[in-house]
């Protein structure tokens, strides 16, 4: 199976996902941790932003590892929450630590019309929308192992 193909499985997951998301019955909020609901609190009102690891975070969602239904799981309770990790919590060492941020923050302001002198120039690179990556970094990075994560011994 080529990378990044899903299985029907996995189509069976995402359209009853789908479904459920349209049904009024569904209640996203019931399935968001309190933990992140009460960080996603105490941004919106100016609190100090701590410092959590990627592995607490999984621990929020009940979960050891970053497979692709748990990252996908918190990240659409991060979309929600109007909420995104810096760095990205799934490729930070998992011991290391992430700040959220509001998604608000994020936004950079969009020139005006008389601001841009044609409707033909490309967009400058400070008002293009981010889009995430489709597929995963498969690269293994020196900045995932514990030792480039630990204070050297004298």
């Amino acid at each position: 199976m080529p990378r990044g193909s899903l299985t029907t499985y996995d189509r069976e997951i995402q359209y009853a996902y789908y479904i459920l998301r349209q049904s009024e019955a569904f209640d996203m909020e019931e399935w968001i941790p309190e933990k992140l609901k009460g960080i996603a609190y105490d941004l919106t009102h100016g609190e100090p932003n701590p410092v959590y690891t990627p592995r607490q975070i999984l621990e929020w969602f009940d979960s050891q590892r970053r497979g692709w239904r748990v990252k996908w799981m918190i990240r659409e309770a991060l979309k929600e929450l109007g909420l995104r990790t810096d760095p990205d919590f799934s490729y930070a060492y998992i011991d290391s630590g992430v700040r959220f941020k509001l998604v608000e923050e994020e936004q950079p302001k969009a020139a005006s019309s008389e601001d841009q002198s044609s409707n033909d120039d490309p967009p400058s690179a400070d008002i293009v929308e981010q889009v995430g990556t489709a597929i995963e970094d498969p690269t293994y990075r020196i900045g995932k192992l514990q030792s480039a994560n630990t204070p050297r011994r004298p």
